[in-house]
């Protein structure tokens, strides 16, 4: 308040009254931005979680199996991870090391949102039919997630199944930015080809997260929160797959 009435003694016109609000608002804004940039959160948003995954993900390329298994991957913490966050991000932007964006991701969507992206419906009996729909739910038949890449708008479609718990949704988000930054090019043409392309690299990253023991184990040994979901930035749905029914 003292300092307030301070300034105000020597402002005497228009000129030096803005020129003292812009020199103020200048501060407040620069210490709010100290201030957030000096916040390290322990939850896995989907900033941080790009962040995180492509760091793991460069050491576990760099690494034979057998030094993953025997040694583990060094993982960052959140206080190394909070050094490189952005202030403002784009939402549900799959964005490698900090840098290059990949693409997108939609995390939780109705199994409609996947289907209508390469099956087709029978308007009269609300049914889907497609050649691909069994293989591509044997490809996630022991995963707690559903995942379909569309290539015109580089986007993953994640349909979380009803027992999907917070390590499942960063897995789906860890195969998303895997996909997006190592699955070839020519692998997305066609829709058997980025099927197949999803079956590889679900694999290679079953194969990894197998050789450090338990994902959700190396990321709070590190002083990351698994427990709390932090992905979803919305109400998102669940989907109860009977196998017997089929779709």
């Amino acid at each position: 308040m003292l300092a307030g009435t301070f300034v105000v003694s020597f402002i005497s016109s228009s000129s030096a009254t803005w020129s003292a609000m812009i020199f103020l608002l200048f501060i407040h804004l620069g210490t709010n931005y100290l201030a957030v940039r000096a916040v390290s959160m322990r939850t896995l948003n989907r900033q941080r979680a790009n962040i995180l995954f492509s760091d793991l993900l460069i050491q576990a390329r760099n690494s034979s199996h057998e030094e993953i298994r025997e040694k583990g991957i060094p993982i960052l913490s959140p206080e190394e991870v909070s050094v490189r966050e952005r202030v403002f991000e784009r939402d549900g932007v799959l964005r490698w090391n900090g840098a290059d964006v990949l693409g997108f991701a939609k995390l939780g969507v109705p199994l409609k949102n996947l289907l209508d992206r390469f099956s087709v419906s029978d308007s009269t009996t609300g049914s889907y039919t497609s050649p691909l729909a069994s293989t591509l739910l044997n490809v996630f038949q022991e995963e707690e997630y559903i995942m379909w890449y569309d290539n015109s708008s580089t986007t993953f479609f994640i349909v979380l199944k009803s027992n999907a718990d917070t390590a499942a949704q960063l897995k789906a988000w860890m195969h998303a930015l895997y996909f997006a930054k190592f699955g070839k090019e020519e692998e997305r043409g066609t829709q058997e080809a980025v099927l197949q392309a999803l079956y590889r690299t679900l694999g290679v990253l079953n194969v990894l997260i197998a050789g450090v023991g338990s994902l959700e184990k190396l990321l709070e040994e590190k002083g990351w929160d698994v427990k709390t979901g932090a992905l979803e930035t919305r109400s998102g749905v669940r989907v109860v797959f009977r196998e017997e029914e089929g779709w």
